[in-house]
């Protein structure tokens, strides 16, 4: 193209390779870029004066971030629903015993929130008497003789 310089074509050729949009874990970048070039070559006449040769090179950028902050909903967490179903049985009963052989043994495989779903005493430790405390809920949940939660129930704190 006439009157347009190599650096220049380069710097259009960097322009028309903008970034993706950017999604991190908690934030949204969002990048948009627009560039236009416009060239033009006129003026060229065979008559006794010499060429005219106009170049016109015109570069537009816009760059717009949005940036969006992004907070997990916190799930409440239900007293006696080790398991996280949305039912409090035998199988949550089971799990805190399994748990308390584990932590007899030194070891541990409940989450922060499985902790808190299974500690029914109070005593901050996943215990027998944890699981005794599901296993009559439970039970009295399967003879329909309740509505109440777990916590309700027992009229824990």
């Amino acid at each position: 193209i006439l009157g347009v310089t190599s650096a220049e074509v380069k710097a259009n050729d960097a322009l028309e390779t903008a970034p993706p949009e950017t999604v991190l874990t908690t934030t949204t970048t969002t990048i948009t870029t627009t560039a236009t070039t416009t060239t033009t070559a006129t003026n060229a006449t065979t008559t006794t004066s010499p060429i005219t040769t106009t170049a016109i090179a015109t570069t537009e950028t816009t760059a717009t971030t949005t940036e969006t902050e992004t907070t997990p909903i916190e799930v409440e967490i239900v007293l006696g629903d080790v398991k996280e179903d949305g039912e409090i049985n035998a199988e949550d009963a089971a799990m805190i015993l399994v748990e308390a052989a584990l932590i007899g043994a030194g070891e541990t495989s409940f989450t922060d929130r499985q902790n808190a779903a299974a500690d029914i005493n109070g005593n901050d430790v996943p215990d027998s008497e944890d699981a005794a405390y599901i296993l009559m809920y439970a039970a009295v949940i399967g003879s329909g003789d309740t509505d109440k939660s777990l916590k309700d129930y027992f009229n824990i704190g």
